[in-house]
């Protein structure tokens, strides 16, 4: 049973780097009037993903997703297109890390999202640029303390209530839970982004890259914010139709219907399961 369910999740892996490929492929790009941003659907393809199969296979689904449409179009890449082959494994990065980052969240592992953007901005920081345009950090540094909100014992029981909508209910607590799940992954993949982008300009003069940085210091957070919050209402739509659907891919199966499921299991097993995922006897997850 445990083989068969190993298999079904990684069915859902392709289907969704499927799903990916096609939003990285043909993106609904929307001009943001006047701010010279705009907003695309596959800004927020990586949290949901991430939030639905968790930090393993959401980060190996939306990374492949993202890869095979920078193979197909190099175009679809950006500016990695440039790179061929090397292109795609750099396009793919940031949104796996995105997906990484929501997949943590949602299992509950809220520790070690700090310490990817601790990383990634201590990374940007040592560059030849990182400490010209540090106030490029600014929405980041936001994005890192509202991880810590995850861990503060204050906040963390209300915001993994949030998260959790096994109930299929929804509430002021599910919607800010979920938007900050968001909000922090559509930055963990920027923060990627950005100290690729940096290193890739090692050998330009860095008084030039410094200019292109803060040209958009007001403009990305524009679209990082927007796409989630776009991004919380899909989420929470989606969330919602799986848990009503008892399809169980985000939230804690009743025992119940777990037993159906997965066969018989002890009860204490079942009573400390959030998902079916963490039934799989495999560590690939983690």
């Amino acid at each position: 049973m445990a083989r068969t369910l190993k298999r079904a999740w990684w069915a859902l892996t392709f289907v969704f780097a499927a799903v990916q490929m096609v939003l990285t492929l043909f993106p609904a790009a929307l001009p943001i009037g006047g701010t010279g941003a705009y907003f695309s659907i596959d800004f927020i393809s990586a949290p949901i993903i991430g939030y639905l199969l968790g930090p393993f296979y959401g980060t190996v689904s939306v990374f492949f997703g993202t890869f095979i449409a920078a193979i197909v179009d190099p175009w679809s890449a950006g500016f990695w297109g440039i790179f061929g082959f090397l292109g795609g494994i750099f396009a793919g990065m940031p949104p796996a890390t995105g997906a990484f980052v929501a997949g943590l969240i949602k299992k509950g592992r809220h520790r070690m999202v700090p310490i990817v953007f601790l990383v990634t901005i201590g990374l940007f920081l040592i560059t030849q640029i990182g400490l010209l345009v540090y106030s490029f950090l600014w929405l980041h540094i936001i994005a890192l303390l509202f991880s810590f909100l995850f861990i503060v014992p204050q906040f963390k029981k209300h915001l993994n209530d949030g998260l959790d909508l096994s109930a299929g209910t929804i509430n002021s607590k599910v919607a800010i839970a979920i938007w900050l799940l968001v909000f922090i992954s559509v930055m963990a993949d920027h923060t990627v982004a950005s100290v690729m982008r940096a290193y890739v300009f090692l050998a330009v003069p860095p008084d030039l890259i410094a200019v292109v940085y803060t040209s958009v210091i007001f403009i990305y957070p524009v679209e990082r914010i927007l796409a989630s919050i776009t991004g919380a209402f899909i989420t929470i739509l989606i969330a919602v139709a799986v848990t009503r659907e008892d399809l169980h891919l985000p939230t804690r199966p009743t025992k119940e219907k777990a037993a159906i499921l997965i066969g018989p299991l002890k009860e204490e097993d079942l009573a400390t399961s959030r998902t079916i995922e963490e039934l799989i006897p495999s560590g690939e997850d983690s």
